[in-house]
């Protein structure tokens, strides 16, 4: 998306892109709304993108930490989405291409009567960390107040850069919980 925005989940805020692609993975979104807008600051129509349904491509993150689903290189923005409950986390792995690093991890969408998830990212190709907070490169608590916030703003460039990152995605309790996760990358070391 060259200057565009996008909006997931029931048609919450719109939220700015960049760049001229956005890729997208899950099993959680029905569908996308897009518009871009022009250099004077007008957005055209919006125009709604169908992401399918289950059996029409769509993914269903790994329950396991030790063979996460791979989503592969990272381009420039990709939104992975889905729904995790007790019992039922996602795993998923990106790798940053060399020359790059991750610019922001922010939690775009949120669909629970559960206000509260679990995140934590571990810069391996596996998620070995266990509970071991030390292994883990961020971490934490994320629900609704939190939309739109990046989620690494707080972790040393080093820590960004070329290389695996796997996510761990939770919900501890028994009420479902659907998400959106925007990942950005930027040149870097």
């Amino acid at each position: 998306m060259r200057a565009g925005s996008f909006q997931s989940i029931r048609g919450g805020s719109w939220i700015s892109g960049g760049g001229d692609s956005l890729a997208v993975s899950g099993n959680s979104l029905p569908f996308l709304v897009l518009r871009q807008t022009d250099l004077a600051g007008n957005p055209s129509a919006p125009v709604t993108v169908n992401l399918g349904g289950p059996g029409m491509g769509w993914i269903e993150a790994s329950g396991s930490s030790l063979l996460p689903t791979l989503i592969g290189s990272l381009k420039q923005w990709v939104l992975l989405h889905g729904e995790v409950v007790a019992g039922d986390a996602d795993y998923f792995s990106i790798e940053i291409p060399s020359g790059f690093r991750l610019r922001s991890a922010a939690f775009v969408g949120y669909d629970s009567i559960d206000k509260i998830a679990f995140f934590a990212i571990q810069n391996k190709a596996i998620f070995d960390a266990g509970f071991d907070t030390g292994k883990m490169l961020a971490f934490g608590h994320f629900g609704p107040a939190d939309l739109g916030k990046n989620v690494v703003a707080n972790v040393a460039a080093t820590g960004l850069g070329p290389g695996p990152l796997t996510f761990w995605i939770q919900q501890t309790g028994q009420l479902a919980t659907r998400y959106a996760l925007l990942l950005s990358i930027e040149p870097g070391s």
